[in-house]
């Protein structure tokens, strides 16, 4: 089952060899990262810092949402 935070979807599993928690972020479509914690609340922790990091990593608009796409600007006329 996928949770979200800050509207982006990630997963947290236990894991039996190795004991722990394997944690998935999607980035988007093709990406994702993925990393483990000893107990559920460490992967949780850590998927949900992956997130903040991809976060702080995208553009922001002035309103301070986050930029998905960016158009090409419109060509100046002669």
């Amino acid at each position: 089952m996928f949770m979200e935070y800050k509207g982006i979807e990630y997963q947290v599993v236990q894991t039996v060899h190795p004991n722990g928690w394997k944690w998935t972020v999607k980035l988007d479509e093709k990406r994702t990262r993925t990393g483990s914690g000893y107990n559920r609340t460490a992967a949780i922790g850590l998927a949900q810092s992956a997130i903040d990091k991809l976060i702080k990593s995208q553009p922001q608009n002035n309103a301070g949402g986050t930029v998905v796409a960016v158009a090409p600007a419109a060509p100046k006329g002669d």
